[in-house]
């Protein structure tokens, strides 16, 4: 054989190894976030910047409690019950923290008189589950979730979820398959898990998108049972008629608004958007508190909450 022929054969070989390993890695970041914050990081962290009093969390009559997983493991919730409660809101996480992350929003809705739950994702927090689906599994944790607070207080209770982030991705999901929640509020959402890590290969992960990304989706199926194109929240908007209120900071370099502006424009039926000016991934709430409660007071008065 020609050296050159050697050489091209012995380079596209390297090549491949090269690219069969950049997929590895990038499939096992994706499915095992980390770090991953605890409990206490997670309040500490909304403490610090002045959006959540410690005390006015431990104020609430918390109980603890966990429900069991149709995929096969134990959910760690926190409850929280209202003497003259409205309905109940149940509350996501995002990737790498803990349901206390959620915890501002919990007192936001107690205040308006609802009961609040939150919870630890699959791999997060105390919650079981090997790995992370970035909705995929998660959603039919929230469904078990849904069936716990009908069980609690029956069949005509609001519902109402609430997601940051992956949780957020995770409540739009979740309303394709459960048309039992009556609203639904998705802060910061990925239109697509697709789109979203495309966009990372620009910039978080440095590796081109192609192959990497098909080739990642393949060892996400090996080792989790999922591929990235099975988790579309855009693709499941479309057919969702429960009302959803967008929120996304318009300076959101991490899951750029676009992605709650295009699942804005699918969604039939009641909707509504807003956009915090200047804030980041995940701190709209932070970036003004006010108009945030506000936005969700409106919210919640057109729907007759």
């Amino acid at each position: 054989m020609h050296p050159v022929a050697v050489m091209l054969l012995i380079f596209l070989g390297v090549l491949a190894v090269f690219f069969l390993l950049a997929a590895l890695f990038i499939a096992v970041y994706i499915i095992y976030p980390r770090p991953r914050l605890n409990a206490t990081q997670s309040i500490l962290k909304d403490a610090a910047q002045g959006v959540l009093r410690p005390a006015a969390l431990d104020a609430l009559p918390w109980q603890s409690l966990r429900v069991a997983s149709p995929n096969g493991y134990g959910i760690a919730c926190s409850y929280a019950v209202h003497p003259h409660a409205r309905g109940t809101v149940i509350f996501s996480h995002g990737i790498r923290q803990t349901r206390y992350i959620m915890a501002k929003y919990a007192l936001l809705f107690y205040a308006r008189g609802f009961n609040v739950l939150l919870y630890d994702m699959r791999f997060h927090g105390e919650s079981g589950g090997r790995n992370t689906t970035y909705g995929y599994y998660e959603k039919k944790d929230l469904k078990s979730l849904v069936d716990w607070v009908v069980q609690k207080n029956g069949a005509g209770h609001v519902i109402g979820t609430m997601g940051q982030s992956l949780g957020a991705a995770t409540v739009l999901q979740h309303l394709a398959i459960d048309d039992r929640v009556d609203f639904a509020i998705a802060d910061c959402p990925y239109r697509d898990l697709r789109i979203l890590l495309a966009e990372m290969h620009l910039g978080e992960l440095y590796f081109p998108a192609f192959p990497t990304l098909v080739l990642s989706s393949c060892f996400a199926w090996v080792l989790a049972r999922f591929r990235f194109g099975q988790v579309s929240p855009l693709h499941d908007i479309a057919r969702v008629e429960t009302p959803v209120l967008f929120i996304h900071g318009d300076a959101d370099d991490f899951v750029p608004p676009a992605h709650s502006l295009e699942m804005y424009r699918a969604k039939p039926g009641v909707k509504d958007i807003y956009l915090a000016a200047g804030a980041g991934h995940a701190l709209a709430y932070n970036a003004d508190p006010a108009r945030y409660a506000a936005r969700i007071d409106a919210f919640l008065a057109r729907l007759k909450l």
